[in-house]
């Protein structure tokens, strides 16, 4: 009941805030200053989140030095992200505490603006007298393994920093408050055996056709905690926790703080990876009961409690994007994202994802998770994932024309490339430079597999080991080495 009443709290809390967002309150001042939705007004933790929003696109981005940090304490570094109207001021060194009070002058972004911030939203800063847990840091090349496959597959052929592997929330917790952690401890047991990382990573969403839900059936039947959307005409059959319920998301937060009871003290054990945030079809399909306040407070809240439950473990978060807060308004999509951003950077965390789509639209746009990337990396630790969707992307076909999907093409391969393959040395490139990548993650990448009898998608898996191996990658970002035995196999 404490936590409810807690959620339900922030939730409100949220919702007010939303509310400013639409009605702003300083009619006269058209910039406001806002303390980020989960920022306390206290606080002994970096960093530090304000809100920036704009009664209008002001047309122009919001750089440091248009900003003036105001109050007591001494802030000594702090960055600006986001676009158009909503905006992101996250305070990342502090030197002496105080309050902390930021402002836009007037006539500073190219008309007579001045900001607006109410006593409420000054946060005070005190010195941290206890010092955070170290936690496990092993980055470089990670193998990602499904949940009915073994390690095995990950290591008869790869000399590897770890692997990611998928455990189903109903194998976890068979029944309520039943827990089932003998397929973690032997997959734990099997990487000590061979000096490797694991990151178990919790699954509470399947995509395809035939796979089975991952939920226990006590959410499905006694909570009502399962989302089903099918798209047939893209082969997806979503089935999901319904993450914005609190009774479901609260048995979710059960299982996170019990396995960070199990596993958190163990040395192998190098993070724990809640699934990616992106739900499709909330918006359309009403059985959903979609609500996307709770969604992102929630979200929030999972942040927090897992860094809670793994206090010496990186929380790993693949942030794929974030079903609208208001139809047709995605500045405000900017905002949820970045939030998550700053929670997990808060808990040590790492900001990670899914996929590593160069030319995805979606990813790359002003909207998208890319950008908090190449605004954010040097300050938080990243990690994204070369699955499925990696092995199989594409050139757009008028490349190198890149207009339209907010990118510049960074690559630089002539328009002999436009519509081919991308290859995986491009996947690499895309997600060193410009992702800024300190855990990479691979879709299995298996050398005995031969590419003509499997799935399409693994056509280019002698590709992907090339490049792993090659020297003067290894060189830019080390941590995977391929026996030596198995050279043949991929320079056929």
């Amino acid at each position: 009941m404490k936590v409810t009443l807690l959620k339900s709290s922030f939730i409100a809390m949220l919702a007010a805030w939303l509310a400013m967002w639409a009605t702003p309150t300083y009619a006269d001042n058209p910039v406001t200053v806002y303390k980020a939705l989960d920022q306390p007004q206290t606080t002994n933790q970096l960093p530090i989140a304000f809100d920036i929003i704009f009664n209008a696109n002001p047309n122009l981005p919001v750089l440091p030095q248009h900003i003036v940090i105001s109050g007591t304490a001494k802030v000594e570094s702090f960055v600006v992200t986001g676009n158009a109207r909503w905006w992101k001021l996250i305070i990342t060194k502090v030197i002496s505490p105080g309050t902390i009070k930021p402002i836009i002058p007037a006539n500073v972004i190219g008309d007579n603006r001045i900001s607006a911030i109410s006593p409420d939203d000054i946060v005070t800063y005190k010195v941290n007298p206890t010092p955070k847990p170290t936690k496990k840091y092993h980055p470089g090349h990670y193998v990602l393994v499904n949940p009915l496959d073994d390690l095995e597959i990950a290591t008869r052929s790869l000399n590897i920093m770890g692997v990611q592997k998928r455990y189903y929330w109903r194998t976890l917790e068979p029944a309520l408050d039943q827990y089932d952690f003998s397929s973690i401890r032997a997959d734990l047991e099997y990487a000590r055996e061979h000096n490797l990382q694991l990151i178990p990573f919790i699954i509470d969403k399947t995509f395809r056709v035939n796979q089975p839900t991952p939920l226990p059936d006590y959410v499905i039947n006694d909570y009502n905690g399962e989302f089903h959307y099918i798209d047939s005409a893209n082969n997806i059959d979503i089935r999901m926790a319904k993450r914005w319920k609190l009774n479901v998301e609260g048995r979710y937060l059960a299982l996170i703080r019990a396995l960070g009871a199990a596993f958190d003290a163990d040395p192998n054990i190098e993070g724990i990876n809640l699934q990616e945030t992106a739900a499709e079809g909330v918006e359309v399909d009403l059985t959903s009961e979609y609500d996307p306040i709770a969604y992102h407070a929630n979200l929030i809240e999972r942040i927090n409690v897992a860094g809670q439950a793994f206090p010496t473990t990186r929380v790993h978060l693949m942030i794929n994007g974030f079903p609208r807060a208001t139809a047709g308004d995605p500045y405000r999509t900017v905002v949820f994202v970045r939030t998550m951003a700053t929670a997990i950077m808060r808990v040590d965390g790492v900001y990670s994802g899914p996929d590593i789509l160069p030319f995805s639209t979606d990813l790359n746009s002003p909207f998208g998770v890319y950008p908090v990337y190449a605004d954010l990396a040097n300050l938080m630790i990243t990690g994204c994932s070369a699955q499925l969707d990696s092995f199989n992307h594409k050139y757009p076909k008028d490349y190198p024309n890149t207009a339209g999907l907010y990118i510049t093409d960074p690559f630089k391969d002539g328009a002999s490339m436009a519509g081919e393959w991308l290859p995986m040395q491009r996947i690499f490139d895309f997600g060193v430079d410009t992702l800024k990548l300190e855990y990479f993650i691979w879709r299995e990448v298996d050398p005995t597999k031969d590419p003509t009898q499997v799935d399409t998608h693994f056509k280019f898996v002698p590709d992907a080991l090339s490049v792993i191996i090659n020297p003067a990658n290894a060189a830019r970002f080390p941590g995977l080495i391929l026996h030596q035995n198995y050279l043949p196999l991929i320079t056929k």
